[in-house]
């Protein structure tokens, strides 16, 4: 096996750009209430919810959180 050269910087930046668009899982405001109702009324777990939906079950929490204390899910 011989080695691979070294990434120029735009193949790092490409990268980069890539990952960061992966990661930024922008849900609309129906799938947020979807995935609060889900939990609460539904039981579906959490762990299957972050699967489907691709965010961690932090973000799930976290919109628990706020429509228990009296804000929307959606934050």
């Amino acid at each position: 096996m011989g080695k691979q050269p070294a990434p120029t910087l735009s193949d790092l930046q490409e990268l980069a750009l890539k990952r960061k668009s992966l990661a930024a899982k922008h849900l609309t405001d129906d799938q947020k209430r979807k995935i609060v109702q889900a939990n609460l009324v539904d039981h579906v777990p959490l762990t299957k919810l972050s699967k489907e939906y691709g965010i961690c079950k932090q973000s799930i929490w976290r919109r628990i959180d706020n429509f228990t204390s009296g804000r929307d899910p959606q934050s």
